[in-house]
């Protein structure tokens, strides 16, 4: 009998597909309000998950640098719901959340959810990272640090794993 190895896939390169992702230095988006507490669908300059900004050379490094850094804290904090394994249940959640000029998360919301408690986990997480001890790097507009709306596509997938049953 296979012995289960449980693994998380994030899918990091679709955050930028389902987020604010710009094409072209000069992309914009209208905010969702005209009032001075905007949230941006598309902004100049996308939020940065925090640790990257000490890189030298441009945003596009730090970018990459970013998301790596949002891989790596996903699978460090994400628990595999209890209820979605015992039940086989696998599939991708997408939570929706804003990040705050001031780098901090709010709103967070399942857009898509698969069940079985993943997209509650996948919010704990988001909520987490309200706890850090540094925040995100918020998206800017002319310069100005703005509100951004991000949409974070989180799979969860169990894998069997041969590897360990040839080990036993």
């Amino acid at each position: 009998m296979a012995v289960r190895n449980i693994s998380f896939l994030f899918s990091c390169w679709l955050i930028f597909l389902f987020s604010c992702r710009n094409e072209s230095a000069g992309t914009s988006s209208a905010p969702e309000t005209d009032s001075l507490d905007s949230i941006y669908q598309l902004a100049q300059e996308k939020p940065r998950f925090p640790g990257c900004e000490d890189l030298p050379g441009e945003i596009a490094a730090k970018q990459k640098c970013s998301e790596e850094k949002l891989l790596q804290y996903l699978y460090s904090k994400v628990k595999y719901p209890q209820y979605a394994l015992e039940n086989n249940i696998e599939g991708r959640c997408v939570i929706s959340f804003v990040v705050e000029k001031d780098g901090s998360i709010s709103q967070p919301r399942i857009v898509k959810d698969i069940g079985g408690g993943c997209g509650e986990e996948a919010i704990r997480v988001i909520q987490s990272m309200n706890e850090m001890p540094e925040r995100w790097i918020p998206g800017r507009q002319d310069g100005l640090p703005v509100r951004v709306k991000f949409n974070l596509p989180v799979k969860f997938q169990l894998k069997e794993s041969d590897e360990q049953e040839d080990a036993q």
